[in-house]
């Protein structure tokens, strides 16, 4: 037995229009829709679609439901257009559209500007032991060599207090405020999913260890991990901030997070993200 009444409601006479390719216009405040008929030539729209979900064409004076104009579309009886529209999910000619993905901002630019005021604080603290003696008293495993070294790839700086990051993509500043709580703010830019010194990577490097946060990498560093060449050590610009991978494919890499939950829940985020490269960790 034919549920007309359920078929009329999963086939709503408009959508069924629409969908053969009719274009469908209002008709005022009725609730009625018109269009040029289907089923015969016309030049002016006569084919009306009323709100109980019956059509009438003005013109050659067919009229039904959504099963008739099925019917009288494709040449087949009442009973097959309804067996048609209850039975098959590919009635409509379908078009699948796959919408665009949200414009991803470009990542942050460097001005002239925010480059000279990165050289200004690296070279002041390249050039000023006392200044590099007071950041290893609080990091006792931080090494003079370190530190001058990595401000002289001008990836390190210092200003009014404040310890400075250079990024490709900004400057991130580490320093304790009044109440000796620490602070952590990008003065330009933001964490954008490149590494700390990933400016230095080249094709010879064959392993990276990758640290939770800039401080660890030095202290890495400071350690001798890292070989001319051969190897490098690179921080994460923030804990939920992960790198692209292309740039590390065919490389070694070592993960080397805090010992605490957060940090072993920043390396599994990694190992996923590499888990395309196996050979890589």
């Amino acid at each position: 037995m034919i549920d007309w009444d359920a078929i009329r409601v999963r086939n709503p006479l408009p959508a069924f229009c629409e969908g053969r390719g009719m274009r469908l216009r209002r008709d005022g405040v009725s609730g009625r829709f018109k269009a040029l008929c289907p089923l015969h030539q016309e030049k002016h729209p006569s084919f009306t679609i009323w709100p109980d979900g019956y059509y009438y064409c003005y013109g050659c004076g067919t009229h039904g439901d959504v099963t008739e104009l099925c019917a009288a579309l494709d040449g087949i009886s009442k009973a097959d257009a309804a067996r048609k529209l209850s039975g098959s999910q590919d009635l409509f000619p379908t078009t699948i559209i796959r919408a665009p993905e949200p414009a991803k901002p470009d990542p942050y630019q460097l001005s002239l500007e925010d480059r000279q005021r990165m050289a200004r604080a690296a070279q002041r603290l390249a050039g000023n032991a006392v200044l590099i003696d007071k950041l290893i008293d609080k990091r006792p495993e931080w090494t003079q060599e370190t530190i001058r070294g990595v401000a002289l790839d001008g990836d390190l700086g210092y200003e009014a207090g404040r310890i400075l990051f250079g990024y490709s993509h900004g400057i991130k500043a580490r320093w304790k405020d009044s109440s000796g709580e620490r602070v952590i703010r990008w003065l330009c830019g933001s964490a954008a999913g490149e590494c700390w010194r990933q400016s230095l990577l080249v094709r010879s490097h064959q392993t990276i260890y990758i640290t939770e946060g800039e401080t660890d990498a030095l202290t890495l560093l400071s350690l001798g991990y890292e070989e001319p060449s051969q190897s490098l050590v690179l921080a994460l610009s923030g804990a939920n901030v992960l790198p692209q991978p292309a740039p590390f494919a065919g490389k070694s890499i070592v993960l080397v997070p805090d010992p605490d939950p957060p940090g072993q829940a920043t390396a599994q985020k990694l190992r996923t993200l590499f888990e395309q490269a196996p050979d890589q960790l």
